[in-house]
C-alpha cells in the first residue's frame, strides 16, 4: 500500500520467521533493528499500526525478548507488567555489556547507561543466560 488510507489498519511481523517458537531458530533469523525502524514508519506514516509477535515455547515461556523503545527521557526504564527471572540477562543489541535490572511490584525496572538518553530507538533484549 502506497498512500495514507481512510481506515486504520494493522499489520502483524514476527520478530523471527516462525510465529511459535522454533529451537532451529537463533537470533541470525530475527527481523534487524533498520528494517523493523523503517516498517513502523511505513505504517504508521500510512494510519496503520504495527503488532509484533514473540513465539512462545511449547511449556508457555518466552526464551527471549527484544524490544523497540523509544527515545528514553529518564536513565530508570520501567517495562509494566513483565518481570524476568533474576538470573536471566538484560541488555541491549548496540552494547555487550549486561544492564542493571530489578523487579517491581510486578513490573522490570532497567536502568539505562546515561549516553543512550538521546538514542532514537534502541532493541532491549531480555534472555535467559547463555
Amino acid at each position: 500500500m502506497g498512500a495514507i488510507t481512510d481506515f486504520k489498519l494493522e499489520t502483524c511481523q514476527s520478530l523471527r520467521y516462525s510465529f511459535g517458537h522454533s529451537r532451529l531458530e537463533g537470533a541470525e533469523h530475527e527481523i534487524g533493528e533498520d528494517a523493523l525502524v523503517r516498517l513502523l514508519a511505513d505504517l504508521v506514516s500510512k494510519n496503520g499500526s504495527l503488532l509484533l509477535n514473540v513465539g512462545l515455547a511449547a511449556d508457555g515461556s518466552i526464551q527471549e525478548i527484544r524490544m523497540l523503545l523509544g527515545p528514553p527521557e529518564q536513565q530508570e526504564v520501567t517495562i509494566q507488567l513483565f518481570t524476568a527471572p533474576s538470573t536471566d540477562e538484560v541488555g541491549l543489541l548496540s552494547m555487550a555489556d549486561n544492564l542493571n535490572y530489578e523487579g517491581k511490584a510486578g513490573d522490570l525496572s532497567v536502568s539505562l547507561p546515561v549516553r543512550l538518553l538521546k538514542a532514537a530507538a534502541q532493541l532491549e533484549k531480555i534472555a535467559p543466560p547463555a
